[in-house]
């Protein structure tokens, strides 16, 4: 028997938010003047009452770059944007303005991508979250994996990802969470012109690549990847031909 999913449906997150007395919405990343901004963007405002106010300047650092969130529990992970120190990570969430810093981690290598993922916690009502960093190895053909463990409260180095490291740098599209793992859009392979979907599992720390199931013959299609109810999506954008007569 199937149920159906009604926390998909647009009424649902307006009515968990005034019951809950939560916050829905996106962090929205500009850059200006070489400073990094995030503007909070609500969905689900209260009929006249106004939008609360969330930013990150309660952070120690005065200008920081979110690298990562997490938007079950509402974490985001940032990173000192101005040190020519070793960039010190931090954990929050803006919602209550609550903070943790990470321990010093060796950034050797450019970071390629970060995710992170949360989950409440059996024993107590704090999270218990993972953070996934990908840096570019110089002269390698892979990506060094590091994950950050709440439990453990440390670092560690995780086996190496065979990719190509270029390919996910800077990716062709944003994180996708979906099926429990995260998923990029890496740049076309340069030889094959290949383009298939990254997926890391943070909780499993397992990885592997996911073919489309039909490739595109238009060389100018744009691709990106999204999630509709859960499921991960391909969306395709060609331009359109114009037949003049």
């Amino acid at each position: 028997m199937r149920f159906p999913i009604y926390t998909y449906k647009s009424a649902f997150a307006p009515l968990h938010c005034r019951r809950a007395a939560a916050v829905s919405g996106y962090l929205v990343q500009s850059m200006a003047r070489n400073r990094y901004h995030a503007d909070f963007v609500s969905m689900h405002g209260s009929p006249g009452a106004a939008p609360k106010a969330i930013s990150l300047d309660f952070l120690p650092p005065a200008h920081v770059r979110v690298e990562a969130v997490s938007a079950h529990r509402g974490l985001a992970c940032c990173v000192e944007a101005d040190t020519a120190q070793p960039p010190c990570y931090y954990v929050c969430k803006p919602a209550s303005r609550q903070w943790r810093a990470l321990p010093s981690l060796r950034v050797r290598f450019r970071t390629a991508a970060v995710a992170m993922v949360a989950r409440p916690s059996a024993s107590s009502t704090a999270a218990e979250f993972k953070v996934v960093r990908f840096s570019v190895l110089a002269l390698q053909d892979r990506l060094r994996c590091e994950v950050f463990d709440s439990r453990r409260f440390a670092w560690r180095r995780a086996p190496d990802v065979p990719l190509c490291p270029d390919s996910l740098f800077r990716p062709a599209s944003p994180t996708v969470r979906a099926h429990g793992a995260m998923h990029w859009l890496p740049w076309p392979d340069r030889l094959t012109g290949a383009q298939d979907v990254f997926a890391f599992d943070v909780r499993a720390e397992a990885w592997r690549l996911i073919a489309p199931l039909r490739e595109v013959d238009d060389p100018w299609a744009r691709k990106r990847i999204a999630a509709v109810e859960g499921r991960l999506c391909l969306l395709v954008l060609t331009d359109a031909a114009v037949d003049e007569g």
